[in-house]
């Protein structure tokens, strides 16, 4: 396990989480699946997900001992980027009010956590975020032709943790 603090990237193996896995099993496509802490249930499955990532500003000391100078880097800075989650509009979107519903009224960030799935149903990634609060959601409607729009969830974190899932299967 690579650590420096809440707010840092860990590289860890993972557990499968049940209801994902049997929401996004046998799609015949690669699935993100949304869970998060203190909602009722999963928020279903979503085609793209964005600001996965983790960055560090580096502060940069030196000394000098009069005989050599010496150099340390210390990571410092944010979690990342906000998570956007995109899909198209489907009857998961419940799901989704009803979880806001609930993270709003408490008021509280809770943790949250994305898998993602092969067209198998496979778990091939967990990435999960300590603190994430939603910042907005974006729900069109479907224009009289059928069409479907895309609905969007930006959840801003304070910390991703991404998990291996090369022995989720066991």
């Amino acid at each position: 396990m690579v650590s420096f603090n809440k707010r840092t990237l860990v590289l860890v193996s993972c557990a499968v989480l049940a209801s994902a896995a049997s929401a996004a099993a046998g799609q015949g496509e690669h699935t993100f699946v949304l869970t998060v802490e203190g909602c009722a249930s999963d928020l279903g499955t979503w085609s793209k997900v964005t600001g996965l990532d983790v960055s560090f500003d580096l502060a940069d000391y030196r000394s000098d001992d009069h005989t050599t100078v010496y150099r340390w880097f210390y990571p410092v800075g944010g979690p990342g980027s906000a998570l956007t989650l995109s899909r198209a509009t489907s009857g998961e979107s419940e799901a989704v009010e009803c979880c806001l519903r609930e993270l709003g009224r408490s008021g509280e960030p809770a943790n949250a956590t994305i898998m993602l799935f092969d067209y198998d149903g496979q778990p091939v990634a967990t990435w999960e975020f300590d603190a994430a609060f939603p910042q907005k959601l974006i729900v069109p409607g479907t224009d009289a032709a059928g069409s479907q729009g895309m609905e969007t969830l930006v959840l801003a974190h304070e910390g991703l943790i991404l998990r291996s899932c090369s022995d989720c299967s066991r």
